[in-house]
């Protein structure tokens, strides 16, 4: 697509990405990790102090401090006094988080490499673990907006502003959710190892970061992990639970990863009781269409088109399979790269139980992982992802639906929206 074509096509996604994230506040999810973090906010200046530390995670550690002051900064921004205004204040940085994914590629995407970060700001505003998880109260939820800006400061990294603000985000990742760590680490380690040590004749885009300017905004961003640490050394040595092999030898990262960004983890939000209802909806006039279900086989056989697409590819480039594997082509296929290798075997070399939320940290280089896999089909890939979207839009909306007529789903982990408990 040229620039005009691609500029309207950005606008369109982010309207989308704006009704489906902003529509039904009510149906939110309020579980006790929304009421912990919405009662916080409005007890931190008033009744407490800030809090030192935040909440505890899923592996028995508690998490940083910022993981709950970016939520009282929130609440003083848009003067919040009610779970669905903290709701609508994080939903608001997320549709933004979609916008900078565009901006990003119109700003510092080169020609050759652009369309694929307009797929992914796409995929990323219609996608449904994408809409279900950016309406929530949750540390997790803060995540793509630092992410893509510390992603806009790595590839930017040969100046000083740039390398000041991988290095600031790559330390404040980790304290909204510790999974940043990981990623950040993978970005770093990534970074390190190929990008400064690459084939001499092939450096074309891999020149060495501002590496002053990125530790001054490392030991920068650090300064907030002061209480954290002293925490960690006095209190949590014993305490990591949830230990074990079973995301090793499942390879739980990388069946998140494709599951979240194909949009068809609608099971474990709904639960199995109501998940058949879910495939058979929506219901237009008393009658079942079945909407659901054909997308999900539709996804499910374009993906496996763009897997078979790729392995040929590979097959084809099998002489460079490791300059495949690291990224070599560009900086968009580096990150690629990082977020779906790198990230994934520090994340499961931590023997942490790995759940669905935290592949959230990559965002969006989820979605431009998958994108930049079917355009590898130079004829059908723009059609494929364009149904792609559509199939995943439309699982979007459904689930909304679902949810708003459901009042939730009481027999999954979503539960009953906010707006239908009772007190």
């Amino acid at each position: 697509m040229n620039r005009r074509q691609g500029i309207y096509f950005s606008v369109a996604f982010v309207v989308a990405a704006a009704v489906l994230r902003l529509i039904w506040v009510g149906d939110m999810e309020y579980k006790y990790d929304e009421y912990y973090m919405f009662s916080v906010t409005q007890m931190a200046g008033a009744t407490d102090s800030w809090p030192m530390i935040g909440m505890e995670s899923g592996a028995s550690l508690r998490n940083p401090a910022l993981s709950v002051w970016l939520f009282i900064v929130l609440k003083n921004l848009f003067s919040v006094t009610t779970p669905i205004g903290l709701t609508r204040a994080v939903m608001i940085l997320n549709v933004l988080a979609v916008a900078l994914v565009f901006l990003f590629a119109f700003r510092f995407v080169n020609d050759e490499e652009r369309e694929g970060w307009l797929w992914a700001g796409a995929l990323a505003a219609v996608n449904p673990a994408a809409i279900q998880l950016h309406r929530k109260i949750w540390a997790q939820s803060l995540l793509p907006l630092f992410s893509m800006l510390m992603i806009a400061g790595w590839w930017s990294r040969r100046r000083p502003w740039g390398a000041f603000l991988w290095g600031f985000l790559g330390a404040c990742v980790g304290q909204i959710h510790m999974t940043g760590f990981f990623f950040s680490g993978a970005l770093l380690l990534w970074t390190l190892v190929f990008d400064r040590f690459g084939e001499r004749e092939r450096r074309t885009w891999r020149t060495a970061a501002d590496w002053k300017w990125w530790l001054i905004g490392s030991a920068v961003g650090a300064t907030f992990l002061v209480s954290w640490i002293l925490y960690v050394l006095n209190d949590a040595g014993a305490r990591v639970a949830g230990m074990g092999n079973q995301s090793v030898l499942g390879l739980y990262f990388w069946r998140h990863w494709i599951v979240e960004t194909l949009g068809v983890q609608a099971q474990y939000n709904i639960g199995p009781a109501l998940f058949e209802d879910f495939l058979r909806s929506p219901v237009l006039f008393g009658a079942q269409t079945y909407v659901v279900g054909a997308a999900y086989l539709l996804i499910g056989l374009l993906a496996l088109k763009t897997a078979l697409g790729v392995a040929r590819a590979m097959w084809e480039r099998r002489a460079t399979l490791t300059s495949l594997w690291i990224g070599r082509d560009s900086q968009s296929a580096f990150l690629s790269s990082m977020a779906f290798w790198g990230f994934g075997i520090l994340l499961t070399a931590s023997a942490i139980v790995i759940y669905r939320h935290y592949i959230v940290v990559a965002f969006p280089l989820t979605y431009l992982w998958l994108a930049r896999a079917v355009l590898v089909d130079k004829y059908w890939g723009r059609r494929t992802l364009a149904v792609m979207v559509l199939a995943q839009a439309c699982l979007g909306i459904a689930f909304l639906v679902f949810i708003h007529v459901h009042h939730g789903a009481a027999g999954g982990d979503y539960g009953v929206s906010y707006q239908w408990q009772r007190y």
